[in-house]
């Protein structure tokens, strides 16, 4: 079959001269792989690229403009990106097809217009390469072509990773896009770059590409070479089948084993006939069976486009109920260590505030043994004095006078030592307040460890945990609670219950910590 004539029919617009490398190959067949190591050996690309995504982490390098040209395009001719049926050759004769042309002019001018030496990369150029080639004459650009192959076994299951593609779509859209561009591009200077042989030798395949299309690498370097070790990794590449298993599998046409063959040979060694001839062969077989089974193949493929349509959309409202419940667990979490903090700050303001208690109880210790101790000395010194004096009354009355006004002295100030000892009880009344306040404290703590506020409505079941809860807590101690409420035996309630229910509510205290502080006064409790 006749390739289509890729003889400019449009005025040159007058331009410097120019040289492009067309990467044009199937999707997922490496092309992103050997733009990227074209452009680090210094043949320029478009600014604006289109983005990476998760499929492509490391970039498509191509450009966006050209992209959503083609897509136009394709769309123009009543074709897409995932049409494997042959392009209407009548649409680059046809008024669009000039519309189209102006256009891409203006993106080179745009993107590449400053330099003599770039890249161009886009997998829908294989279908489009006419359409290309009539532009870049009027851009006075020499073409030369880097066709990426890749065994079609590999692309189909990428392909399906990416795009959910049945195996005999991708391997048809592989067939359409390596046919058409081999055939196309006859009368252009190109080379084949096998998509394993760049990651195994990239060197051998950037010098071979250098001397079959007769150009310099302009950045050739050392440095250059490390970057590139650095991103071209075999482990990107996620499906690696031998050629064997191409030509011996049972579920692939005899057109794509034929096709995959003859281009691995062209691979390795550029113009062989019989090869050529095979693909020239199989291209016109292909196009003819498209002719005559491609609406009804279509209609099939349009029904699975449909399916593939709403389980992406069930996997996408499942994604999306799947984010709101890590979101719901990631609140859940958050609010966790929230309570798990407040219970921290809340434990260690309770050791805080028990240390102070220990020291100012030890401290009162320290007071009234000191008081007790000189109070026991003075009167057992005042007996011993007033024995003395009345032994001696009638014979001293000058010295029992000087004595009794000694006495009374020494009575202020015992009066002093009580009014001391007064003001420490003072203060011990306020450590009995600090201690209460910690009571208030362990109880809101308590609420907040069971996730409860005093008041709010609980049904049974909810009832029986909290109560079970607080008592495995060991912050309800409910021998005191009935003892210091006896009003709670009255009501016949269970003492945790009646807490959760109304005694946080009424302020009133889970435990005791005061008994031991009393008892330490001598005082009665």
């Amino acid at each position: 079959m006749n390739s289509p004539a890729i003889v400019p029919d449009l005025p040159k617009k007058k331009s410097i001269p120019r040289t492009v490398l067309l990467v044009i190959g199937m999707h997922r067949s490496g092309t992103s792989a050997v733009t990227r190591v074209i452009n680090s050996l210094g043949a320029k690309l478009a600014d604006e690229l289109m983005s990476p995504e998760s499929d492509n982490e490391t970039g498509f390098w191509e450009s966006a403009a050209v992209t959503g040209l083609n897509e136009e395009i394709l769309a123009s001719a009543g074709s897409r990106w995932d049409d494997w049926r042959q392009f209407n050759p009548e649409w680059f004769h046809s008024p669009v097809a000039h519309e189209f042309a102006e256009r891409a002019l203006d993106i080179l001018a745009r993107d590449v217009g400053h330099s003599c030496f770039f890249a161009l990369k886009d997998p829908r150029i294989c279908r489009l390469l006419p359409f290309w080639a009539n532009v870049f004459h009027r851009f006075d650009t020499q073409i030369k072509c880097i066709l990426p192959i890749r065994n079609p076994l590999e692309v189909a299951a990428s392909l399906r990773a990416r795009d959910g593609f049945a195996m005999p779509k991708s391997t048809l859209l592989w067939l359409r896009h390596v046919l058409d561009a081999e055939a196309t591009t006859r009368e252009l200077p190109r080379v084949f770059v096998s998509y394993e042989a760049l990651l195994s030798d990239w060197r051998w395949e950037a010098r071979r590409i250098a001397t079959v299309l007769d150009l310099v690498w302009p950045r050739f370097s050392a440095e250059t070479e490390r970057e590139i070790d650095q991103f071209l990794d075999a482990g990107h590449r996620h499906h690696h089948i031998p050629h064997e298993m191409t030509v011996n599998h049972p579920g692939l046409p005899e057109w794509v084993k034929v096709t995959a063959t003859a281009l691995l040979v062209l691979c390795r060694e550029e113009g062989q006939k019989d090869h050529l001839e095979q693909l020239e062969k199989v291209r016109a077989e292909f196009d003819g069976a498209c002719k005559n089974l491609g609406a009804a193949l279509h209609e099939e493929d349009a029904a699975l486009t449909t399916k593939a349509d709403e389980l992406e959309d069930r996997l996408s409202n499942a994604q999306s109920r799947l984010a709101e419940f890590d979101a719901t667990s990631r609140e859940q979490e958050q609010r966790i260590a929230a309570l798990e903090a407040g219970y921290a700050d809340a434990l260690r303001e309770q050791e805080r505030l028990t240390k102070i208690l220990q020291e100012k109880e030890a401290e009162t210790d320290r007071i009234k043994a000191a008081l007790e101790a000189k109070y026991t000395d003075a009167l057992q010194k005042k007996e011993r004095q007033l024995t003395d004096a009345q032994n001696e009354a009638e014979h001293y009355k000058d010295e029992r006078d000087r004595l009794s006004q000694k006495l009374d002295e020494r009575i202020r100030e015992l009066v002093r030592f009580t009014k001391i000892l007064q003001e420490k009880e003072a203060e011990t009344d306020r450590i009995e307040a600090a201690r209460q306040a910690m009571g208030r404290l362990l109880g809101k703590t308590i609420m907040a460890l069971l996730e409860y506020s005093p008041g709010e409505p609980l049904g049974r079941r909810r009832q029986k945990r909290l109560v079970a809860r607080l008592r495995e807590s060991g912050t309800f101690d409910e021998d005191w609670y009935l003892e210091k409420y006896p009003d709670v035996i009255q009501t016949g309630m269970d003492p945790a219950l009646h807490y959760l229910m109304h005694g946080a509510l009424e302020g009133r205290e889970p435990q005791d910590a005061s008994r031991k502080v009393v008892q330490r006064l001598g005082m009665p409790a």
